[in-house]
């Protein structure tokens, strides 16, 4: 039996468009694209595992967006948390043993979204916000302690909890106008969109709200930041060639050098750290 696929210093992504997409993976550089998951459903936000054997990724298979995992090489799929009705952006805790991801939560007003967690193998599921208002964009921060999300409960922004759910606070400055936060690979820094300037632009920032830095200036949308492993490197989603969505990276002290390496079609990057 031959060894299994180890996704190391690779970006995820999501292909396609509605109402088909695919999971695939590529190097870096744009070399070495290899398709993990084309079934003819709606497959997105790809997460690889921290030992890179697994990949956690949103798909309409059961009829609505739910919450999967599937090895690295794009098979042995299995479905978490079938009762709910929605779920989605998933982001795994550093040890691999859990999944905090946007979840679908009914209420006495109807159905809402929370920020819920649950263990990689599907067990113990429980919700870690209890609001009126939308939570989602979870993202783990890599010493395992915090979570960071976006809140629309109370001021709009960015918010930072335990992982128990206790202990919400925002991020001094941030507003509704900043979404997918994601924490750089040494909790340093966070990286967002924001529209907070008129236009889709991507953001970082100290981890406590201070030295915002645009890092990009485009008449275009940008999107979906994801930190390079040694936090040298941001890659997101943009349409500013020709209205059809690619891949860029930028290096992430200043927005410079800005590069296209994957094709049309592109979104939702998650860049795989080398396993420890």
């Amino acid at each position: 039996m031959g060894c299994r696929r180890r996704i190391s210093n690779q970006v995820v992504y999501q292909e396609g468009v509605t109402p088909t997409s695919g999971i695939t993976l590529v190097n870096p550089d744009g070399t070495g694209n290899l398709p993990l998951l084309n079934d003819g459903f709606q497959n997105e936000s790809p997460a690889v595992s921290p030992d890179g054997m697994r990949v956690a990724f949103i798909s309409t298979k059961p009829g609505h967006l739910a919450l999967y995992v599937m090895s690295s090489e794009g098979t042995s799929i299995t479905l978490l948390a079938p009762q709910l009705s929605h779920a989605g952006e998933p982001s795994w805790s550093p040890d691999g043993t859990r999944i905090v991801f946007l979840a679908s939560r009914q209420d006495s007003l109807g159905i809402n979204s929370e920020v819920a967690i649950i263990n990689a193998d599907g067990s113990n599921f429980h919700y870690l916000t209890h609001n009126f208002d939308w939570d989602g964009s979870p993202s783990w921060s890599p010493d395992g302690s915090k979570i960071l999300f976006t809140s629309q409960e109370g001021p709009d922004g960015i918010y930072v909890m335990d992982t128990t759910g206790a202990n919400r606070v925002q991020i001094p400055g941030t507003t509704g106008f900043d979404q997918r936060a994601k924490w750089s690979p040494d909790g340093a820094r966070i990286a967002f969109h924001s529209l907070r300037d008129g236009n889709w632009e991507i953001y970082s920032m100290l981890a406590n709200g201070t030295d915002v830095q645009r890092l990009t200036t485009n008449a275009a949308n940008d999107w979906d930041p994801a930190w390079s492993p040694d936090g040298s490197k941001i890659i997101f989603e943009s349409d500013r060639s020709g209205g059809q969505f690619r891949l860029w990276t930028i290096t992430a002290a200043d927005g410079s050098n800005p590069s296209s390496p994957l094709g049309a079609l592109a979104a939702r990057p998650h860049w795989a750290r080398e396993p420890r």
